[in-house]
């Protein structure tokens, strides 16, 4: 039976996910919590084949996300979509495929389907390592960033975890309405970024996401928190501070992957969705790798 996604299937989902070497972010149960209702999410389980299928539609268009399993159980997996889309008369679709699932469906389907790498998907994949230490060439200009920020700041800023302050939280939410009071250019992804962080805020406690702010002055200037994805690599699913503070940002980076995912190897900051400026700014951190992605289409349905 395909499910409502909700918080009840948290455990089942996260369960699944951190027992697989995927590293996309939408497998990330506080993504998909933020995103559920634009995207309009459900869930199907098959326990006897060991997988899971997250369906997404949006604005009509019917896909399922990388399916939740391992390499060996993902032929049972396609069986089951193939049969799904051709039952309800949609055209066969998963987005955000990572490569290892990707090249497995090739290797056993060979043209049936057709493979688009979809760059504007592509994750960024840092080293939890450097970026608590910002070390090497490559990172001075955010090395310097953030030692101009604490020799300026020094004694004046002050981090809360937002778990242990229901003030915090709140503080946090009305931040981000002001994030959003200053978008000039509305549309329904900055109006779901903003509910959904929102969500997650108010139901801190209720997710295995781990988050912190930064008041500088006694005024909230930055917050940010993540989720544990598998047992590598982690997920910074928001990030958000006052541009004007030079060195906030990879401050508070530095601070979420010191307090909580310092044991990791990994950390997924996600996607650019194409925009040059996040792109430009993500890459400025020097990625380990990206994350490749691809939309995978039967052949006879173009």
């Amino acid at each position: 039976m395909i499910e409502k996604f909700n918080l009840t299937l948290k455990d089942t989902i996260e369960k699944q996910v951190l027992n697989l070497d995927y590293k996309d972010h939408n497998l990330s149960f506080t993504n998909m919590y933020m995103w559920r209702d634009m995207f309009e999410l459900s869930m199907y389980e098959d326990i006897e084949n060991h997988f899971i299928i997250i369906f997404c539609n949006l604005e009509g268009e019917y896909f399922s996300l990388n399916p939740l399993c391992s390499i060996d159980k993902i032929d049972k997996a396609i069986d089951y979509l193939i049969n799904y889309f051709q039952e309800h008369n949609r055209p066969f679709l998963i987005h955000n495929c990572v490569r290892k699932v990707q090249k497995r469906i090739e290797e056993k389907y060979g043209s049936f389907f057709s493979y688009e790498l979809t760059r504007d998907s592509y994750d960024y994949l840092y080293s939890a390592q450097k970026l608590m230490t910002y070390s090497g060439k490559k990172l001075q200009k955010k090395r310097n960033h953030l030692n101009n920020f604490l020799k300026n700041y020094e004694g004046r800023y002050e981090i809360k975890i937002i778990s242990e302050n229901k003030q915090v939280a709140q503080d946090c939410i009305q931040f981000t309405k002001k994030w959003d009071e200053t978008k000039l250019e509305r549309d329904m992804y900055i109006d779901q970024e903003v509910k959904g962080t929102i969500d997650v805020l108010n139901n801190f406690d209720k997710l295995s996401c781990e988050g912190l702010a930064i008041y500088i002055d006694n005024e909230l200037e930055a917050f940010s928190f993540g989720t544990q994805l598998n047992d590598t690599t982690a997920v910074v699913n928001v990030e958000k501070a006052n541009p004007h503070i030079v060195g906030l940002y990879p401050f508070i980076r530095k601070q979420l992957v010191s307090n909580f995912f310092d044991d990791l190897e990994f950390i997924n900051t996600e996607d650019d969705v194409g925009e040059e400026n996040l792109r430009k700014s993500k890459l400025s951190y020097q990625p380990e790798y990206l994350v490749e992605k691809y939309s995978i289409r039967r052949n006879d349905e173009h």
